[in-house]
């Protein structure tokens, strides 16, 4: 172990010992030079003329009128450019900023395809988000656009489903069908008051088909007595007659 301590110590080269070879030093940057480039990137010849710290960031430009130019574009633009506000900044910025890309005035100075109650809602939810007219408008036309599609699909869908039940009732009732649709108008006639009309037009109560049987059997009810004539079993003329409604016929027949 002495040995291997004396070859480290007699390997080493210390400050004190001379040091090692000294080469060329490299200079050391102050705080705030700009970065030498790298050997082996060449940078414009024309960026010498600019601050060490700016030459890499314009060696993109391929001369100093390219530059020149792109400077100008810049200027140009300056006064107008709008500036996104952070995202907790306040109303008046967020205002400023809103009347800078266009927002009007007041929700009033948006033009909708409706003027409603709906509409005046939107104007307000518009100008609340800084919507342009533009913009507002363009949403307004897709929301109505989209509005009667699905309108007309639940219609469609609704006739789909009258039709379906009133398949199902005519082969339910055969020949009574167009009896009992007269049972259900007059029905309607005598209690059709303007809230159950409204909720009839319900497709989940206006086409239930065990209401529909109720509403018939309810409006067989009101009909007037009809006269179902019997045939006499004796000489003496006698009242026979039944009273019955149509849609006891088949079930009750008359009985001597």
């Amino acid at each position: 172990m002495a040995d291997d301590l004396n070859m480290a110590e007699s390997e080493s080269q210390t400050i004190l010992s001379g040091g090692p070879e000294v080469g060329e030093a490299q200079p050391v940057e102050s705080e705030g030079q700009a970065p030498q480039p790298s050997e082996g990137s060449a940078l414009p010849k024309w960026t010498e003329q600019l601050p060490r710290e700016y030459r890499e960031s314009f060696a993109t430009y391929e001369s100093y009128k390219d530059f020149v130019a792109a400077a100008r574009d810049a200027l140009s633009v300056k006064d107008r450019a709008v500036v996104l506000p952070d995202e907790d900044a306040g109303k008046e910025q967020w205002d400023a900023f809103y009347a800078a890309v266009g927002r009007p005035e007041a929700p009033e100075g948006y033009e909708l395809p409706a003027d409603t109650d709906l509409a005046e809602k939107f104007r307000q939810a518009a100008y609340e988000a800084g919507l342009t007219p533009s913009q507002a408008k363009g949403l307004a036309e897709w929301f109505d656009a989209t509005t009667r599609e699905q309108v007309e699909a639940a219609t469609q869908q609704i006739a789909s489903e009258t039709e379906a039940v009133k398949a199902q009732l005519k082969q339910e009732w055969g020949a009574e069908f167009d009896a009992n649709l007269a049972n259900i108008r007059r029905f309607g006639a005598k209690y059709g008051k303007d809230d159950i009309q409204e909720a009839f037009q319900n497709p989940a109560i206006g086409n239930n088909p065990a209401l529909i049987r109720l509403i018939a059997k309810a409006g067989a009810d009101l009909a007037p007595d009809s006269l179902v004539e019997g045939t006499p079993t004796s000489d003496a003329v006698e009242d026979r007659g039944h009273f019955v409604y149509p849609w006891m016929r088949e079930k009750y027949p008359v009985r001597d």
